[in-house]
């Protein structure tokens, strides 16, 4: 059947343990005992139809619109950390773009030396790479400056298109080299060639980049 217009609907809340779930795994209605992703209001299921989309509503008022985003972004967090394992782009003169393993991935770990707090950090080894997910807002210019400063392998994946479903995100993860840049590489190597390459719209790596503490944590 076809539904009117492009409207995209909430298929994922979070339940009363902070864990995604789907529309059509809980009950139908005010019972659900589920929450928006983004602003922890009360939802109502409304899965009993046979030719709406099954969706969550707000109980109260109108739906709010960071709803679908958390849900997303949330999402993304959770699938890497089920995986471990991201498609990297491409980094000029050093490599193609490749797919990374972990041993394994942590969700928003506070960074005491940065007061940064990055959407997800892979381990392997003895290194690290910090991903951040972008849906509306990019990394900001204070928080690529920090990462930049303090030398972290950092990519910046954009979740734009990407629906809000486990598997799709998952193939997105692994299997996608567009769409996500590099805010920082380690294994870049600088040189007079490369003064002019930036790594996302004026950001380089050969600029010495500092910050201040008075800096509000991102």
């Amino acid at each position: 059947m076809k539904h009117r217009g492009q409207r995209k609907y909430l298929t994922y809340a979070l339940n009363m343990d902070d864990e995604l779930v789907h529309i059509d795994s809980v009950p139908n209605g005010n019972d659900c005992a589920c929450f928006c992703p983004h602003c922890k209001s009360e939802l109502c299921a409304k899965n009993g139809g046979e030719y709406k989309v099954h969706h969550f509503a707000h109980m109260h008022g109108v739906d709010c619109a960071g709803a679908l985003e958390s849900a997303l972004h949330l999402m993304a967090k959770e699938e890497l950390q089920e995986i471990k394992s991201v498609s990297l782009p491409a980094m000029q003169n050093v490599y193609d773009a490749k797919e990374q393993l972990f041993d394994k991935v942590e969700i928003e770990f506070y960074d005491k030396d940065t007061s940064l707090r990055p959407d997800c950090i892979g381990y392997y080894g003895d290194k690290t790479i910090w991903i951040e997910f972008k849906r509306t807002h990019a990394v900001d210019k204070k928080k690529k400056g920090k990462i930049i400063s303090a030398r972290i392998d950092c990519i910046e994946i954009d979740l734009n298109g990407c629906e809000l479903e486990p598997n799709k995100m998952r193939d997105f993860l692994m299997s996608q080299s567009d769409k996500r840049i590099w805010i920082y590489n380690s294994e870049y190597q600088y040189s007079d060639s490369k003064k002019s390459t930036n790594f996302d719209k004026g950001i380089s790596l050969y600029e010495d980049y500092h910050y201040d503490e008075d800096w509000d944590d991102c």
